[in-house]
């Protein structure tokens, strides 16, 4: 029996991309491919713990839990995508690595990710909210109150 597969074509970091998918292939394993990198989404999608965060349409989704036909036409912004060209880390980023977050280099892409979609929907959120939104991005290795600093850090020089 032959599994048959689609062409699938979305935006990722910007640049246009297209690779055939099986009508399972999650987000991650397509971004793995089309990123030709060993990228965050390509250890979660080979099965590491966490959750493999990127940005589609705006919002932050699950990579290993979309099927890549699902996102067909869609903007996905992953963590490598959010440094500018010159490597100029964003104010998130950089907060995350003054407050000492990314421990994890499976988990921290994440963390950035989910991190900057609540950002993006409540740019003030409370310790608290930040807590409860990055739950399910943390691993063993993560340290949560690191984590929460980060994002209220960024928060906070964004304001400014």
């Amino acid at each position: 029996m032959s599994v048959s597969s689609t062409s699938v074509r979305m935006t990722v970091n910007g640049r246009p991309v297209e690779a055939e998918a099986q009508a399972l292939t999650t987000l991650a394993e397509y971004l793995a491919v089309v990123l030709e990198a060993e990228t965050p989404e390509r250890r979660r999608a080979e099965g590491l713990e966490g959750p493999a965060v990127v940005m589609m349409n705006g919002e932050s989704v699950k990579a290993g839990r979309v099927l890549a036909v699902s996102a067909a036409s869609a903007q996905i912004r992953s963590f490598g995508g959010l440094a500018r060209h010159d490597g100029v880390l964003t104010p998130l980023q950089r907060a995350f690595v003054e407050a000492g977050a990314m421990l994890c280099p499976d988990c921290a892409p994440s963390l950035v990710m989910s991190a900057l979609d609540l950002l993006n929907r409540n740019p003030i959120p409370s310790g608290e909210e930040v807590r409860d939104w990055l739950e399910d991005s943390l691993c063993p290795v993560s340290d949560a109150d690191r984590a929460v600093s980060a994002v209220l850090a960024a928060a906070a020089a964004t304001r400014s």
